[in-house]
């Protein structure tokens, strides 16, 4: 028996089997009768660890979890899944595989309780990586040309959070080369990487001095040397 508990309907607001008894009439001629018993469970509301943005490389897939950290808490539980609001059907499971940008959301219907959502925010980072040829391709004795990386699907801001891993061992944005040759970079932005490779032809500008006689008598002639001391290392000097 509840304590002060005798009108038509209870709150209630614990576990536990209830029952209510009626009594019609008084005295002698009084009917009494007892309702069916009817058990009452509370659920908690189904709860998730916070979701930070997540960024998922281009062609890569991530799995997103919208199973409750209590859900040993419930003996039932449905999902649906969203994506940017739109219901993707057929996608009733705890877990979702993506592969693209954009807000998904799953619903968790615990016990017949009020809907609970839980939202992911999936960025997808697609970027590309070059190396264009430098316009300048004559290098004269202690110069050299500088290679600049180019990128496709990144603002200045986040090129700029950008690292670098060169093949010549460096890890600054550009580097110099006084050569030609092969060179690579791996350059990595949100835990995503890109790569690129590229071959860098140079030639050396010829270094001249004029041998000769700096004087000439009448009648004399004087042969003057241009042929540049470098001329082992140009390509086809005319």
């Amino acid at each position: 028996i509840i304590p002060g508990e005798n009108g038509q309907t209870l709150e209630v607001t614990e576990n536990g089997e209830y029952e209510v008894g009626i009594q019609i009439g008084a005295g002698g001629t009084a009917c009494f009768g007892v309702s069916n018993l009817v058990t009452v469970e509370f659920y908690p509301e189904p709860t998730f660890d916070p979701s930070d943005p997540l960024n998922l490389c281009q062609g890569e897939t991530t799995v997103l979890d919208g199973t409750p950290t209590n859900a040993s808490a419930f003996t039932s539980i449905d999902y649906q899944w969203f994506k940017d609001g739109v219901e993707l059907i057929g996608e009733t499971n705890p877990t979702l595989t993506v592969d693209d940008s954009g807000q998904y959301q799953v619903v968790i219907d615990a016990n017949a309780c009020d809907d609970v959502p839980n939202t992911f925010d999936v960025n997808l980072v697609d970027y590309q990586v070059s190396l264009p040829i430098p316009p300048q391709n004559c290098v004269g004795q202690g110069e050299t040309v500088e290679v600049v990386p180019e990128f496709t699907g990144l603002t200045d801001s986040e090129i700029s959070q950008v690292t670098y891993e060169w093949s010549t061992g460096e890890t600054t944005p550009t580097i110099q080369l006084s050569e030609a040759g092969t060179v690579s970079v791996t350059t990595t932005y949100e835990g995503c990487e890109e790569s690129v490779t590229e071959t860098f032809t140079f030639f050396n500008n010829p270094q001249v001095s004029i041998a000769g006689s700096p004087t000439l008598c009448d009648g004399d002639v004087n042969t003057l040397d241009a042929t540049p001391v470098n001329v082992n290392d140009l390509d086809s000097p005319t």
